[in-house]
């Protein structure tokens, strides 16, 4: 987590197992950590999105070029 890696081993949910028992988990549990790190991932990627569609509606009166 701390080395910025994205090699996480999922744990097997065991579902044929779960699916015979009639105790299927339809949401796993997450870490709070991940869920509030994803939801400020999202929130971020929102933000840039929206700061490109400003910068393509008034980039042509400001002279702005899009080097990317």
């Amino acid at each position: 987590k701390l080395e910025g890696d994205n090699i996480y081993k999922l744990p097997h949910l065991k579902k044929d197992l779960q699916l015979k028992s009639g105790t299927v988990a339809l949401r796993p549990p997450c870490d709070e950590d991940v869920t509030l790190d994803l939801d400020a991932l999202e929130s971020r990627l929102d933000d840039e999105h929206l700061v490109g569609e400003i910068v393509g509606m008034l980039g042509p009166a400001l002279n702005i070029v899009d080097d990317a």
